[in-house]
């Protein structure tokens, strides 16, 4: 969150430990901060919404508490963090089921007390257990930045490429990984603003 960019904001590539790791920046030109917390309750209300972030790609989140997403008196971010989402998609050709606890950034070693709209917010959690996922986005003068990073455990990353080296396995998955999320959120920027102002808070 602190002023400029690291040597490298868009990446990807393997640890030690043979786990994938990728790093992204995605600009939102003409969309708000809070545009961005309000979709990450919003697309997992019906498969059909979750399918338009990245058609052919993206088959449905399922939140566990199905309550909060129509529950009075909550704020956007607390009708996802603390939520568990169900989620099957492809990474590639590979078909990936994957459980998304949502936390707050606290929880990962964030200082969550710089997170507060409109200049920044959060969607972090924990994938199958071993794997975590961080999006900060961050406004600018002409809209927002979305920076992210994920780090996938070896057992993800293995089970995409079965008979290639534990190495080469993480490579194959955080190569993949990183063009998904390039495109899902880069895709996301084209029609963000247009679908806020047509199902958000003030379209009534």
């Amino acid at each position: 969150m602190d002023p400029g960019y690291h040597r490298v904001e868009t990446g990807f590539g393997a640890t030690k430990d043979n786990d994938a790791y990728v790093t992204s920046l995605v600009r939102y030109p003409g969309c708000r901060v809070e545009m961005f917390t309000w979709w990450f309750w919003w697309h997992s209300v019906e498969p059909e919404r979750y399918s338009l972030w990245y058609p052919f790609n993206h088959d449905h989140a399922n939140p566990r508490n199905r309550d909060v997403l129509t529950q009075p008196g909550l704020t956007d971010a607390e009708r996802y963090i603390g939520n568990t989402h169900d989620i099957v998609e492809y990474v590639g050709p590979t078909r990936a089921e994957l459980v998304i606890e949502f936390h707050d950034a606290g929880d990962l070693g964030i200082d969550s007390s710089r997170i507060e709209e409109p200049e920044y917010s959060q969607a972090c959690g924990i994938i199958n257990d071993k794997s975590w996922m961080i999006h900060l986005p961050r406004a600018t003068e002409d809209g927002f930045e979305l920076r992210s990073r994920y780090y996938f455990d070896k057992s993800i990353a293995t089970a995409s490429s079965p008979g290639n080296s534990a190495h080469d396995a993480a490579l194959a998955f955080a190569y993949e990984m990183i063009i998904h999320d390039q495109t899902e959120f880069t895709h996301l920027s084209t029609f963000l603003a247009d679908i806020y102002h047509e199902f958000g808070p003030n379209s009534a």
